[in-house]
């Protein structure tokens, strides 16, 4: 391989699910497109294209074009989605209807983010629905929200809505372990 698509693969691209995307590259030494990117393989959840500057001379990324949704044979899992309504004073959460999300993908995950306390939590898997693919479409998440996936329960920690262009493309959601009594 190329260094200059190697290096690209670290700097612009993450690989998740190995779906294509289009990518243009500008070269100013010799203002051509480098043979290396042709055929490159991108994340198909990055939502902004930065400018990127590549080791060679004069190279930089232009644009990053998503082609497609997350395809169906991706999103093998359903789940339940709980709202907390309210919590007493021992912890216990009272938790409203479930709503059934169909068509998502759960990953493991072993990130770490911190909280508005500026403290570690690791995320112990990382939630994909897609915005035309998954089910219910208009479903909203809310920080503290409880999944109930295998039987286990996970809270929401973190929200990403990610953009492909100006429209909405998936949410990628952290979840953690769930460890308080609640009732369902």
């Amino acid at each position: 391989m190329h260094r200059l698509s190697i290096w690209m693969q670290m700097a612009a691209v993450t690989w998740t699910m190995g779906l294509i995307c289009k990518v243009q590259v500008w070269a100013s030494s010799r203002t051509r497109k480098h043979p290396a990117l042709m055929g490159v393989h991108s994340n198909p959840f990055m939502h902004r294209a930065h400018d990127a500057f590549l080791p060679l001379q004069g190279c930089y990324i232009v644009e990053v074009v998503v082609i497609k949704a997350i395809p169906k044979k991706l999103l093998i899992h359903d789940a339940k989605l709980h709202s907390v309504l309210s919590t007493d004073t021992w912890g216990k959460d009272t938790l409203d209807q479930e709503k059934q999300l169909e068509h998502i993908r759960i990953e493991p995950s072993g990130k770490i983010i911190r909280d508005k306390n500026n403290a570690e939590i690791q995320l112990v898997a990382t939630l994909f629905h897609d915005c035309r693919n998954s089910r219910p479409q208009n479903v909203t998440y809310r920080i503290d929200d409880i999944i109930v996936f295998n039987g286990q329960k996970h809270r929401v920690q973190l929200v990403e809505p990610l953009f492909d262009g100006k429209q909405l493309h998936h949410y990628e959601i952290g979840l953690v372990r769930y460890g308080s009594e609640s009732n369902i």
